[in-house]
């Protein structure tokens, strides 16, 4: 009788070479290293005659990055100011024409529109809707090379409120072509 604690020799197996489709398979259970890691990740050696890659493959640098990202700043900075000002208009603070200067002609109809039904529904000095709101939360979405998405979280004094805004360049200018508030 053998002692369960005694080591068992080991075995081997010699794995047939990788090579074309018609090799055979490796035996079941064993998986070769060239099938773990995928050769898309694998780099070739870097000798003197083939070096590594250099800088240029690295995160892309140059004008393009810095313009697009203070361009993303002046987008989050346009809707955070007409999120702001529609609030307010809604409120009866700011009146609504100062927002169409910023919106295409169809927001801004909508949008009057809502603010004629909230100053009918609350008027003035009997609600507090709308009151003291600020914006909490900005998120920027490039959509395409001209157009943006942007969402905001808004509080007041009883709730927390999202809005979202489209803006297009036009002509050389940035205007706001859809907004919608919940």
């Amino acid at each position: 009788m053998t002692d369960s604690n005694e080591s068992r020799p080991l075995t081997v197996r010699k794995l047939p070479p990788a090579g074309p489709a018609g090799a055979a398979p490796p035996a079941p259970g064993v998986r070769r290293f060239a099938d773990v890691l995928p050769l898309a990740r694998t780099r070739p050696p870097q000798t003197p005659d083939r070096p590594g890659p250099g800088p240029a493959a690295g995160p892309p640098t140059g004008p393009g990055v810095g313009e697009l990202r203070e361009e993303r700043r002046h987008i989050e900075r346009i809707a955070r100011v007409v999120g702001q000002a529609a609030f307010e208009s809604m409120a009866g603070l700011r009146p609504v024409h100062q927002l169409a200067r910023w919106l295409d002609p169809a927001s801004f109809e909508k949008l009057q529109e809502r603010v004629e039904l909230t100053t009918a529904a609350h008027p003035a000095g009997t609600s507090r809707l709308y009151r003291n709101t600020a914006i909490r939360r900005t998120r920027v979405c490039r959509v395409a090379a001209s157009t943006y998405e942007v969402s905001l979280v808004v509080a007041d004094q009883t709730r927390v409120r999202a809005a979202a805004l489209r803006i297009e360049r036009r002509r050389g200018q940035w205007k706001v072509c859809a907004v919608e508030i919940g």
